[in-house]
């Protein structure tokens, strides 16, 4: 099913690389943009050159199995904590820009993410996507996550010492994400389509509400794409190939606008993440999600 929405989503594309670095690159220095996703071993011989290493994960996960030289950071650092704007990027860019310089990101540095594929919730996903939403061009979150992460770096000697503080200035450039009231004004009539994922659990989708949404159900024309059908049972990405067939089982192709939404924009992240690294240049968060959309008098099916 394809939802009515407004011609600025077809008008605004952003530019990215779609295949895997490799190479070690050179960290702290002007670079070109990184793929929206790195390998394990790429992301490790990365940051043996000095880029940032970050953990999304949650603390239980990253307790149990720490990875060295790695910086604490969770999403919810960098979120709206309370209704109305529950789920969003923080308003205040002042404390976004603390919150990322303390974490040791620069903009000139090498940043690469690292969550739990399998027992997480795309928090690695949401990170990233928080990142490149706020100008930062050289962050990648890791294929794997921190179980490859910590297997490739096995080997080799250690990754050294962590950055300092580092001079990050957040600058929002406004073309990876849809807010609520941009979508709604969409789906009453617009000039162009987009296709719509909802990237939750099926219980979800379908009515049921165990993480806080005020009203059960989907927003009209969604499709349903839970974010750990992306995945392989090792916790890697599917091939491209296969990811774009995936996508297109639900109506999307690379030439499409595509906005995805689950609760508050975690799981949605790691799916625009995903699908920006295998082409989909119009692919789109809505961070408030169902936090936002269910709170509202906006219609649900």
């Amino acid at each position: 099913m394809r939802a009515r929405v407004l011609a600025v989503f077809a008008s605004v594309l952003s530019c990215s690389c779609f295949t895997y670095i490799d190479g070690p690159g050179q960290a702290g220095s002007p670079g070109p943009p990184l793929p929206w996703v790195l390998s394990a071993d790429a992301a490790v011989s990365r940051a043996r050159l000095g880029a940032v290493v970050l953990d999304a994960r949650p603390d239980d996960l990253r307790e149990r199995a720490p990875v060295e030289r790695a910086r604490a950071l969770s999403w919810q650092q960098l979120s709206e904590p309370d209704d109305p704007r529950r789920g969003e990027l923080l308003d205040d860019l002042d404390a976004l820009s603390l919150e990322l310089r303390r974490a040791g990101v620069s903009s000139n540095r090498d940043v690469i993410v690292l969550g739990d594929p399998l027992r997480g919730w795309g928090e690695a996903g949401r990170i990233t996507w928080s990142l490149r939403a706020l100008g930062h061009e050289r962050v990648a979150l890791v294929d794997g996550g921190a179980p490859a992460f910590i297997d490739s770096s096995a080997t080799g000697g250690d990754l050294g010492d962590p950055p300092g503080v580092g001079d990050f200035v957040a600058s929002p450039v406004g073309v990876f994400e849809v807010d609520g009231l941009e979508l709604r004004d969409a789906l009453d009539g617009g000039a162009s389509d987009v296709v719509l994922l909802d990237t939750r659990e099926l219980r979800e989708y379908e009515g049921q509400t165990p993480y806080g949404e005020s009203r059960g159900g989907h927003v009209p024309g969604a499709e349903h794409l839970y974010f750990k059908e992306l995945l392989d049972d090792d916790g890697f990405f599917l091939p491209p190939g296969d990811v774009r067939a995936l996508l297109a089982s639900r109506g999307a192709s690379p030439d499409d606008d595509v906005v995805a939404y689950c609760t508050g924009g975690v799981r949605s992240a790691f799916v625009v993440v995903a699908l920006r690294h295998v082409g989909f240049e119009r692919a789109r968060n809505y961070p408030a999600s169902m936090w936002e959309w269910s709170a509202t008098t906006w219609p649900l099916e």
